[in-house]
């Protein structure tokens, strides 16, 4: 359990959504680990960058079966996150679904090209968000960026991007000058999730 002592509302909670702290617990951080490997919530994050909003991000390994229990994840929060991201939409090379086969009642869908990327990654914005995809120009790495007005009139950049775990240095290079890309495009504030699989980083 990590104190927050700089007073701003942000922190990180791994496990299952319905393990979120209450509001006697915010500005803590709890590292909970799932018993279930199987399950969709091993690998979810939960992080609030202020009290309005709420990102939930997993690895899916195809997307496509599980959608039905994120809906039922969803319905069991008092608090409906935000923004959704997930990397590994499909499996591996095998795309057997449209787009409109993931939509997701109050949320609009932001993702990559689907058909032209081996695993595909997308963000769910919530309806009440005003939002739009940011190109930032580099195709060879799957990504998706969009630009959020958040409270304040602030601008916030939101990534989602995933590495392949047999990408090569130069593939490597191309992914940091994304990422550096990403930070100078930024005008207030900038979130990156995903997928690195860089196995000597946790």
């Amino acid at each position: 359990e990590l104190q927050d002592p700089s007073g701003e509302h942000i922190y990180r909670v791994r496990g299952a959504p319905w393990q979120l702290p209450n509001s006697e617990d915010k500005k803590t951080l709890t590292n909970n680990n799932m018993k279930n490997n199987n399950s969709l919530n091993k690998n979810m994050d939960t992080t609030h960058i202020s009290e309005q909003l709420t990102i939930l991000y997993t690895n899916a390994d195809c997307f496509f079966n599980k959608l039905q229990e994120l809906k039922h994840l969803i319905s069991t929060l008092s608090v409906k996150p935000n923004l959704i991201a997930i990397t590994e939409v499909k499996y591996k090379n095998n795309n057997t679904f449209g787009i409109s086969e993931l939509n997701l009642e109050g949320y609009t869908i932001c993702c990559n090209d689907l058909d032209n990327n081996p695993r595909g990654v997308l963000i769910y914005v919530a309806d009440s968000l005003e939002s739009q995809i940011v190109n930032l120009e580099f195709k060879n790495n799957e990504h998706v960026f969009i630009q959020l007005k958040c409270t304040g009139g602030k601008q916030l950049l939101l990534g989602n991007i995933y590495r392949s775990p047999n990408s090569d240095l130069e593939e490597d290079e191309k992914l940091c000058n994304m990422i550096k890309s990403a930070c100078k495009y930024v005008v207030d504030e900038l979130i990156i999730v995903g997928d690195f699989n860089f196995r000597d980083i946790n």
